[in-house]
């Protein structure tokens, strides 16, 4: 094989691996676990999607269709504050180390 044969499929390899790289990190942002089931990780990227989707949803729905057994605002307000604060370590959890990948050269 050709010295220059080996160096554009080395290229192709590269801008292929590239645009992967950029597929997951986008996914990633948008829905943490996602990059994780594009990369064959089904486990752990439907653990992740799984707990952030939960957490986002109890955030938004809690008083209207998941309701708080204490009644009072305080007692939604606890239970929002915490589904938000699960979700945002979800997100850093699943979603930083796509962000610290790097193509190898």
């Amino acid at each position: 094989m050709s010295v220059a044969t080996k160096r554009s499929k080395l290229e192709e390899v590269g801008q292929h691996q590239t645009g992967m790289l950029r597929r997951n990190r986008f996914f990633a942002t948008l829905l943490p676990g996602s990059a994780q089931l594009l990369e064959g990780r089904t486990a752990a990227g439907f653990v992740g999607l799984f707990i952030f989707l939960l957490a986002v949803c109890l955030a938004i729905l809690v008083g209207h269709l998941a309701p708080v057994l204490a009644p009072g605002e305080l007692a939604k307000m606890i239970v929002r504050v915490l589904a938000i604060a699960i979700a945002v370590v979800t997100w850093f959890v699943f979603t930083v180390p796509i962000y610290r990948r790097r193509v190898p050269v």
